[in-house]
C-alpha cells in the first residue's frame, strides 16, 4: 500500500493510538499548540487500527501499551503490509530498554507523556525523513525502470553484448550471449572463457587484455565461440572497446554481429571455387588423356588386329607363333591402359588393378553383413580360391553394396542373400545364353535373393537412370543404373534373371586375368562364320580401316571402305548390292557417325549400325550403349571380336530409333 504524501496546507493525518481520553487530549493539545492542523482518528484495538490504515495516514502515535493492543502489536501491522508512516511512541513511563525494543521493531522516536514539548520537533524531522526516503524509493524505482528497460534492450539485441573484466570474467552478457554457450546471462556473470570455450581461451583473454592496457578499441573480423558441452561453434564479428569504471576496475565491452552462416557460406564458395577450378583442369587433363587414348586405340587395333590375323594364318607349332602371343599379350595390356585413361577422362577416379575377386568379396563380407537386417541371412561361396579379374577394389565393394541393399529391401518379412564366384569360359555356342559377350574365360559374380521377385516389364527398365519401384523418398532409381555403369566401365557385363515370388538373380561376367593383370588366353577360332553380307566400313584412320575391310574380308563379306561420311554417302548410292550393315567410327572430322546412320536411313533406307571408338562411353552414345540398345565394339578390338560384333549387328534385332 502506497503512503500518502502530505502537501504544506493539509491537515496531518494522524492515526492515535490511545485508550485514555485525557492523554489523547494532551497528545493533540501538544501538536496544535506546535502549529500542527490536524485530522485526528483515535483507535484502541488492532481492528480499528488496521481499518484505519485506509487511507494511509501521515503520521501514527502510540501509546506503549493499552489493555487489548500496544504499539510492538501496531508496528508488526505495519510490517506486514510494507507501509512506512513516521510512528512515535508517547507513553507515560518507558525504560532503556524497552525503548531500545520498540526502535529496532521499527518505530521512529519515543517521547514521554511528561516532555511532550519535545513532540513537535520530533514530528517535524520524522515527516522530513519520511519524505526523504520516499523521494529515495521513487528514485530507486525509476532507476530500476531504466534497468529493466536497458536489460530489455540488450536482452532482445540479436547481437551478442557482454562485459569482461581484466581476468576476462563476465560482468554483464545479454541473452545471445548467453544463448551461445547454452546457458542464462545470470549464470553466465562470474565466468570466464576457459570455462565454456577453453581451445581459444587464452586467445579470446589476450584480445580482451590488449583494448583494456592499450585503452584502444579494436575490431575483430573473425572470432568463435564454442559451447564445450555441446561442441556447436558459433563465428563472430566482434567490436571491443575499452571502459574505464569511475571507482572501479577496467573491463572491456564487446559487440559481435553473428557471421556462422555467413563463414559457412564463405567455406562453402571457397570449396565450391575449388572444386570448379579442380574440374577445370581435370576436363582438360581428361580431354588430352581420352584423345591420347583414342588415337592409341586405333594404333592398338591394327595391332592386335593384324597380329591375330597372323596367328590365324600360321600353322600349329610354328616357331613364330610363340611370338606373335605374346605380342597380342603386350596389346592387350596396352588396352587396359586406354581403359583406365577413358575412365579417368570421365572424371571418375578409378584404380584398376589385378584384383582376386574372392578375396576382396570376402574382405568386404563384413561390411555387407551390416548393411542388412538381423533377419536376412548372407552367404559367399566360390569354386576356387583364386579367380582374378581387373577392378577397381572400391568400386567392386560399392556394386556388391548396391546389390545387397537392394536385395534386402525385397525382403521385408526376411530372407537370404547369396554371393556365389565361379569361372566360366564363354564359347561361340554360349553367347547367346550369355548375351554381348566376347569368346574367353570369364569370372563370374552372381548375386541372388529369395526376395519378392520382379516382373518382365520392371526387368525391362531397372537399368535405367532414375526408375525405382520404391515408395516415393525411399529411392533415386540410380542403384542399378550406377552398377550397370559401374560393371561396364571394368569391361564387364551384367545380366538380371527374376521371377515375381521366386527372388532376383544379377549375375556379372568380368574377363579373367592372371596375377598380373593379364586376360588369359582365349579361344581364338581358326576360322569365322563365313559372311555373305555386305558392310559399309567407315573410319577416318587408314590403319584401322584397311584392317576392318582385311579382317571382314577374309571372313567372306563384301567391303566397301570410306574414310569418310561423304565417301560412305557416295558408295551407298553406288552399291551394285544391298548395303547391310554400317560400320563406322563414332567420332570423323566431317560428319559423326550417328548423325550419318541417320542420313543413311532417310536416303537409303539403311537400319542397321554398329558403332566402333576409342571412347568407351561417347556422349552421343552414352546411354544407348549403357542400356544395349545399339551395337558398339570399343577399340581396340581383335578380329574375333570383330567378326564377332558383325555377326551379332546383323542378326540381333535390336529396337531401331530415328529423330
Amino acid at each position: 500500500m502506497r503512503e500518502q504524501e502530505l502537501l504544506d496546507d493539509d491537515p496531518l493525518r494522524l492515526l492515535l493510538v490511545e485508550d485514555t481520553d485525557d492523554d489523547a487530549a494532551l497528545v493533540v493539545r501538544a501538536l496544535q499548540q506546535s502549529g500542527f492542523s490536524l485530522s485526528v482518528v483515535r483507535v484502541q484495538t488492532p481492528e480499528e487500527f488496521t481499518a484505519a490504515l485506509i487511507p494511509v495516514p501521515n503520521l501514527i502515535i502510540s501509546d506503549h501499551s493499552l489493555p487489548s493492543f500496544s504499539s510492538t502489536a501496531a508496528l508488526a501491522c505495519l510490517r506486514e503490509r510494507g507501509l512506512d508512516v513516521p510512528f512515535i511512541v508517547v507513553s507515560g513511563t518507558l525504560d532503556d530498554d524497552a525503548a531500545v525494543t520498540l526502535l529496532r521493531a521499527g518505530a521512529h522516536d519515543f517521547v514521554t507523556k511528561q516532555n511532550l514539548a519535545r513532540l513537535g520537533p520530533a514530528i517535524r524531522r520524522e515527516l522530513q525523513e519520511a519524505r526523504n526516503r520516499a523521494e529515495h524509493r521513487g528514485a530507486q524505482r525509476e532507476l530500476q525502470v531504466q534497468r529493466d528497460f536497458l536489460r530489455l534492450v540488450i536482452d532482445n539485441n540479436p547481437n551478442i553484448i557482454f562485459t569482461k573484466d581484466s581476468e576476462g570474467r563476465y560482468t554483464l552478457a545479454n541473452r545471445a550471449t548467453a544463448a551461445v554457450f547454452g546457458t542464462t546471462p545470470e549464470a553466465l556473470v562470474g565466468k570466464n572463457d576457459a570455462d565454456f570455450n577453453p581451445t581459444a581461451a587464452d586467445q579470446v583473454l589476450a584480445s580482451d587484455r590488449a583494448v583494456i592496457s592499450s585503452g584502444q578499441a579494436a575490431f575483430i573480423p573473425r572470432e568463435s565461440l564454442t559451447d564445450a558441452r555441446t561442441g556447436r561453434v558459433r563465428w563472430f564479428e566482434t567490436h571491443k572497446v575499452p571502459l574505464f569504471v569511475p571507482n572501479g576496475p577496467p573491463q572491456v565491452l564487446g559487440i559481435g554481429l553473428d557471421i556462422t552462416e555467413r563463414v559457412a557460406a564463405e567455406e562453402a564458395l571457397r570449396v565450391s571455387e575449388g572444386q570448379f577450378r579442380q574440374a577445370q583442369k581435370m576436363e582438360a587433363v581428361g580431354e588430352l588423356a581420352a584423345g591420347i587414348a583414342h588415337d592409341f586405340n586405333n594404333q592398338l587395333t591394327a595391332i592386335l588386329g593384324y597380329a591375330e590375323l597372323a596367328d590365324m594364318d600360321l600353322p600349329e607349332g610354328h616357331a613364330v607363333r610363340e611370338y606373335i602371343c605374346e605380342v597380342i599379350k603386350a596389346a592387350e595390356s596396352a588396352r587396359t591402359l586406354t581403359r583406365q585413361l577413358l575412365s579417368f577422362s570421365r572424371r571418375q577416379v578409378l584404380q584398376i588393378q589385378p584384383l582376386n575377386a574372392v578375396d576382396a568379396i570376402h574382405t568386404s563380407e563384413n561390411m555387407l553383413r551390416r548393411a542388412i537386417r538381423e533377419d536376412v541371412s548372407i552367404r559367399v561361396t566360390a569354386t576356387d580360391a583364386s579367380l582374378w579379374i581387373n577392378a577397381d577394389s572400391a568400386q567392386l565393394e560399392h556394386i556388391l553394396l548396391n546389390l545387397v541393399v537392394n536385395a534386402r529391401d525385397a525382403m521385408p518379412e526376411g530372407g537370404g542373400v547369396r554371393i556365389d564366384l565361379r569361372a566360366e569360359s564363354v564359347t561361340a555356342e554360349r553367347q547367346e545364353v550369355t548375351g554381348r559377350l566376347a569368346a574367353g574365360e570369364y569370372v563370374v559374380i552372381a548375386v541372388a535373393d529369395t526376395g519378392s521377385g520382379m516382373t518382365p516389364e520392371v526387368q525391362a527398365r531397372v537399368f535405367e537412370p532414375f526408375f525405382t519401384t520404391k515408395p516415393a523418398g525411399k529411392g533415386t532409381g540410380l542403384g542399378l543404373a550406377m552398377v550397370h555403369g559401374s560393371v561396364l566401365d571394368m569391361g564387364g557385363l551384367i545380366t538380371i534373371v527374376s521371377a515375381v515370388g521366386a527372388g532376383t538373380t544379377l549375375t556379372m561376367y568380368f574377363p579373367r586375368v592372371d596375377a598380373a593383370g593379364v586376360v588369359l588366353a582365349q579361344t581364338r577360332p581358326r576360322s569365322v562364320v563365313p559372311g555373305r553380307e555386305t558392310v559399309l566400313v567407315v573410319d577416318d584412320d587408314a590403319l584401322v580401316r584397311a584392317l576392318v575391310t582385311r579382317t571382314l574380308t577374309n571372313a567372306g563379306y563384301t567391303v566397301l571402305p570410306a574414310a569418310g561420311a561423304h565417301e560412305a554417302l557416295s558408295h551407298a548410292i553406288r552399291a551394285e548390292s544391298r548395303i547391310e550393315l554400317l560400320l563406322t567410327d563414332v567420332v570423323m572430322p566431317d560428319m559423326s557417325g550417328p548423325a550419318l546412320k541417320e542420313r543413311l536411313f532417310r536416303e537409303c533406307g539403311l537400319e542397321r549400325v554398329l558403332y566402333t571408338s576409342g571412347y568407351a562411353a561417347h556422349p552421343e552414345l552414352r546411354e544407348q550403349i549403357a542400356q544395349g540398345t545399339v551395337h558398339f565394339v570399343a577399340k581396340p578390338f581383335s578380329a574375333s571380336e570383330l567378326t564377332t560384333a558383325v555377326r551379332r549387328a546383323l542378326e540381333d534385332p535390336l529396337p531401331v530409333t530415328h529423330p
